[in-house]
């Protein structure tokens, strides 16, 4: 659709472009620092059975430190194996080993692991790092970032849902296996992406020094990164990751266009572990070309009983893990009005089709001579008298923003509002005689909502519009664009 051009008021001209997606930013600002000396102190130890069945028995940390398999490697790094001395019955209760659950919940954000090793490509072995959320398995989510089992040289990717959770899985480098996410129909599997990196995982990593582990999530997706030590992007190693500016096509995309992410994946943990046999490990060791039992033997479980040296090289040491929250996230809906009734459109139905959390409801109105002074009504006020005072004006142009600010933290909160919100809205209307108009649903599939990553106080209109405009019903733009709004 080519550009037309229209002249607004003040000789302003507004250039009415086709409406068309734009790629969405999220910036970050660093939460949580795992790594040195108080690493530890941001993980509990599981002492109980392995929910995976391995032959494994987890310690706490003062016997992991005891036996010593947990302490601080070169440079303060925190580091962890398991017992690599004892000879072991099969039928005993397993062979050491640590697993760490983080003692903080998350929803949405950054995640960056700078792994320097990782247990090696060993048969028997089960390691992994992961998130797990806060209910009975799966209802809220499970994504393994790493995992990998016996002999295996690349990583696989995969995640465990509650039911109706599928991935398209685009826009990746790895390879999609199973595209269902829940346990109930796509089996324990999961959905998963492999990947043909071998310095990604196991001896090829280790043999690499290691790299960085990265993960992005929001309401839209879950991304995994791997960076090779010696490819870590400029803006993590700045210390201000940016996912847009320089990661690249992730090597997992679990992409939400059939799956929502925010009902499947909430209140998430880190997890290490690194367990033996079990549920995987031990299902298809006997497919492996790793040492197999003797009549009436387990082979996977008599290895890892009888070879403890074999599993010197199972230890993780990570210099660091790091959490990045979103920042203040908001969305913009703008509308300028132009007709004669100076009709004052309202989103909310548009709003609650597209996103499940409401926050914090801002009001800016700009009059028609564009001078970009604004006027930003309270937080939570439906005060529209400043609004109806111009027009009492009759002036033909008037600018109307609605900002919604989505604070995940609070967000059952939110919700409880939103009725209540959008019913003082109309009344607001009805009783100030506003015209009160909703876009049908073809209106809006065309509408667009971007991220603002500062909270909005009153700053110019002209740093918001720009020059992007688009005209979807008569007499009436909605302007988008990504602002990045300095305060």
């Amino acid at each position: 659709m080519p550009c037309s051009r229209l002249v607004g008021p003040s000789g302003l001209l507004l250039a009415l472009l086709p409406l068309t997606a734009s790629a969405v930013s999220y910036s970050y600002s660093l939460q949580d620092t795992y790594a040195g000396s108080n690493f530890y102190e941001g993980f509990n130890f599981f002492t109980d059975s392995d929910p995976t069945h391995g032959f494994v028995q987890y310690v706490d940390q003062a016997t992991a430190i005891s036996s010593g398999i947990l302490g601080y490697g070169t440079g303060n790094t925190a580091k962890w194996g398991v017992d690599d001395t004892t000879v072991l019955y099969a039928n005993s209760t397993g062979r050491q080993s640590v697993r760490l659950e983080g003692k903080v919940n998350y929803n949405h954000g950054l995640f960056l692991a700078d792994i320097k090793h990782m247990p090696g490509s060993i048969c028997g072995v089960w390691p992994a790092f992961w998130t797990l959320g806060d209910s009975t398995w799966p209802a809220h989510g499970e994504l393994d970032i790493i995992e990998g089992v016996n002999m295996a040289s690349t990583n696989q990717i995969a995640a465990h849902t509650a039911p109706n959770c599928t991935m398209k899985f685009q826009n990746q480098t790895g390879w999609a296996n199973g595209y269902d996410c829940a346990v109930s129909t796509g089996g324990a599997a999961g959905c998963a992406t492999g990947s043909n990196d071998q310095t990604g995982y196991g001896d090829g990593f280790n043999a690499n020094g290691g790299g960085v582990y990265a993960m992005q999530w929001t309401s839209e997706f879950m991304k995994v990164w791997f960076f090779p030590r010696n490819a870590i992007p400029a803006s993590i190693s700045s210390g201000s990751p940016s996912p847009a500016l320089d990661f690249g096509t992730p090597v997992g995309n679990f992409d939400g266009g059939s799956c929502d992410i925010d009902s499947h994946f909430i209140n998430h943990r880190m997890i290490f572990d690194t367990t033996f046999c079990g549920d995987w490990a031990g299902s298809v060791y006997s497919s492996t070309s790793c040492p197999l039992a003797s009549s009436g033997g387990n082979g996977c479980v008599d290895y890892v009983a009888g070879n403890p040296s074999a599993f010197k090289e199972a230890y993780w040491e990570v210099n660091y893990i790091k959490f990045f929250d979103e920042l203040d996230k908001h969305f913009i809906v703008s509308v300028g009005i132009l007709d004669k009734f100076h009709s004052l459109i309202v989103f909310v139905d548009f709003i609650e089709q597209q996103h499940s959390v409401l926050g914090d409801f801002y009001f800016l109105v700009e009059q028609h001579s564009l001078n970009f002074d604004i006027v930003l009504k309270q937080q939570h006020s439906l005060d529209f008298d400043f609004f109806l005072q111009q027009q009492q004006q009759q002036h033909p142009l008037y600018f109307f923003i609605l900002i919604i600010n989505q604070n995940l933290n609070q967000q059952h909160q939110q919700q409880a509002h939103r009725q209540l919100i959008k019913q003082q809205i109309h009344h607001q209307l009805v009783n100030h005689k506003a015209h009160f108009d909703i876009f049908n649903p073809q209106i809006h599939n065309l509408l667009v909502i971007h991220k603002v990553v500062h909270k909005f106080q009153a700053y110019k209109l002209e740093q918001v519009f720009q020059h992007h405009f688009v005209i979807v019903k008569k007499d009436i733009f909605v302007f988008f664009d990504v602002v990045d709004a300095q305060i």
